[in-house]
């Protein structure tokens, strides 16, 4: 037998073996397959290594922890959140009704201050509106006399000039009164001073009598106050 005819020898009996195993897992004659085998691979958690003796193991320990740590320490409020509560008006605090610590909302009283400057200011809003008046009326009466070409038009335009300028210190000495927290129909020599956002009192510099402007620093909260 040749080496051609060897090989071809070798050839149809691989084919007639696979052809065996084939048979061997479904037959035809049954319609049956047969059961499905499982390769085990092994736990994929569990790594094995090669010499083992290069890494040992170490046994995990336990620590006890104290649930307070005691410690020496100091906190510094965020300075981007405090609000500083200034008395614009200077004098004398004669009420103080919020202390350190203490929640307060907006718009809440925090202390009261009598002052001069308001006496002042209340003074000279009256000034200015007794000169707007005046300045009114002169200006109504050049109106008439301009009419009947009793006076030259830069007599009247003078009058008009004088007139606006009174309204204009009349506006001004109205909103001096405003900024002091003063109701120009109901004056007061007690100026009030509100809280301008809601938060914390972190810091107190006044005392009763003690003299104003004065500040108390307030903190804003991260989440809203409780009510």
């Amino acid at each position: 037998m040749t080496n051609a005819s060897i090989l071809k020898t070798a050839f149809l009996l691989g084919a007639i073996l696979a052809l065996a195993g084939c048979k061997k897992q479904f037959d035809p004659a049954s319609g049956a397959a047969s059961p499905t085998q499982v390769v085990e691979t092994g736990n994929a958690s569990v790594v094995a290594v090669d010499h083992p003796d290069q890494y040992p193991l170490v046994e995990a320990g336990r620590v006890e922890e104290p649930d307070k740590l005691n410690a020496t320490g100091a906190v510094f409020p965020d300075i981007s959140r405090e609000v500083p509560v200034i008395s614009l008006a200077n004098g004398r605090v004669v009420d103080i009704r919020t202390r350190l610590d203490d929640n307060v909302k907006k718009g809440q009283l925090l202390f009261s201050v009598q002052s001069p400057d308001i006496s002042n200011a209340f003074d000279a809003y009256l000034k200015a509106v007794n000169d707007e008046q005046l300045a009114n009326k002169a200006y109504i009466r050049a109106e008439d006399l301009f009419k009947h070409g009793a006076i030259s038009q830069a007599m009247l335009e003078q009058a008009e000039d004088s007139e606006k300028n009174a309204k204009a210190d009349l506006v001004a000495a109205g909103e001096q009164l405003k900024i002091y927290g003063v109701d120009k129909n109901h004056p007061s020599p007690v100026v009030n001073v509100y809280a301008p956002v809601s938060g914390v009192i972190i810091g107190q510099n006044v005392t009763n009598a003690a003299a104003a402007g004065v500040t108390l620093p307030a903190r804003q909260p991260h989440s809203p106050l409780p009510t």
